[in-house]
C-alpha cells in the first residue's frame, strides 16, 4: 500500500501540468489526495502519526564546570555546520533565483534564532535546501513565504494536529525523492567537459 501511495504521489509530482502546478502547488495535491487515499483505501501503512501539542516550557540550565570545554567544543562544531549548511542552502536559492545572498546577514540571524529556541529545549536548526526548493518551486519569492510557513506551523499544532496525523509517510517520501532531483544541478552534469577533474569527483561524491 505505501509502494502505491508513493508510486501515485511521484506521478503527480512529475506530469502535473505546469498550469495547475502555479494555482495550486503540486505537493499540496499530493499531501490531500495521498492522505484522502490512505484514509478511505489504503490505511495499512505508517502514518506521520500524533505530533506533539502546545508550546514547550522555558527551561534554562547551565552546565557543570567540568563540562564547560565538552560544551564548548560541541557547540562551536554545531555552529559551523549549521552555517556552512545555512550558506549551502543560500547558494541553492541564488542559482535557482538568479540572486546574490548576504551571508553575514543569514549567519547571524540563524544564531539569534538557534539562541532562543535553545532557551526552550530546542535543538539547533539550519535553513535547509529541500524546504527552499519546494518553496521556491511552488511560489515563495519573498521573506513573507518564511512568515506563512512559521504561522503554518503555529496553525498546524494548535488547530490542525488531527488532519496532519492521518498523512502517510509514503507521501513525504515522494514529495522528498522530488525535490531531491530538483536540487541536482543538470546544467553542470551536462557540461562535464568544460570542468576540471577535481569539480567533477568532488559533484559526483557529493550526488552520491
Amino acid at each position: 500500500q505505501a509502494l502505491f501511495i508513493g508510486s501515485f504521489g511521484l506521478l503527480i509530482l512529475f506530469f502535473i501540468p505546469k498550469k495547475i502546478n502555479k494555482i495550486i502547488p503540486s505537493s499540496i495535491i499530493v499531501l490531500f489526495l495521498g492522505s484522502l487515499l490512505s484514509y478511505l483505501f489504503f490505511s495499512q501503512q505508517e502514518l506521520i502519526g500524533d505530533i506533539p501539542k502546545g508550546l514547550p516550557s522555558f527551561h534554562f540550565t547551565l552546565p557543570q564546570p567540568n563540562q564547560y570545554l565538552a560544551v564548548l567544543f560541541y557547540s562551536t562544531a554545531l555552529a559551523l555546520v549549521g552555517v556552512i549548511d545555512s550558506l549551502l542552502t543560500a547558494v541553492v536559492h541564488d542559482r535557482i533565483t538568479l540572486t546574490k545572498h548576504l551571508p553575514n546577514k543569514e549567519s547571524i540571524g540563524q544564531g539569534v534564532g538557534n539562541f532562543f529556541a535553545g532557551l526552550f529545549g530546542a535543538l539547533a536548526a539550519t535553513g535547509a535546501a529541500m524546504r527552499t526548493v519546494v518553496n521556491l518551486k511552488t511560489g515563495g519569492k519573498t521573506p513573507i513565504s518564511g512568515m506563512i510557513h512559521s504561522i503554518t506551523l503555529t496553525l498546524i499544532i494548535f488547530v490542525f494536529a488531527p488532519l496532519v496525523k492521518i498523512i502517510p509517510l509514503a507521501i513525504l517520501a515522494a514529495i522528498l525523492i522530488k525535490t531531491g532531483l530538483d536540487i541536482v544541478d543538470w546544467e553542470f552534469l551536462r557540461e562535464l567537459k568544460g570542468k576540471s577533474r577535481v569539480d567533477v569527483i568532488t559533484k559526483f561524491i557529493v550526488l552520491i
